[in-house]
């Protein structure tokens, strides 16, 4: 028995919600901090709206840099209080 193919949409979605899982993973242990403030970091931020609008294609970047990207360039995000 064959499976029918994933619809290319699904695939998308699924990368960019592994990708959302890993940046925010990422995120806790980098700055030594629980998945509540890395989630309220992450999606505060410039990068979560890229990644979700697949903008430049960013989706496919490697997570580790696009921490090190998302801290660099967005400073003042991980430093809003809650």
């Amino acid at each position: 028995m064959i499976d029918a193919p994933i619809s290319p949409d699904i695939l998308e979605e699924t990368l960019k919600r592994n990708q959302d899982t890993e940046i925010v993973t990422l995120l806790a242990e980098r700055l030594n901090i629980d998945a509540e403030e890395a989630l309220r970091i992450y999606y505060s931020s410039r990068l979560a709206e890229q990644i979700n609008e697949g903008a430049y294609g960013i989706q496919y970047m490697d997570p580790v840099y696009l921490v090190e990207d998302l801290l660099e360039n967005e400073p003042e995000v991980a430093a809003r209080p809650m």
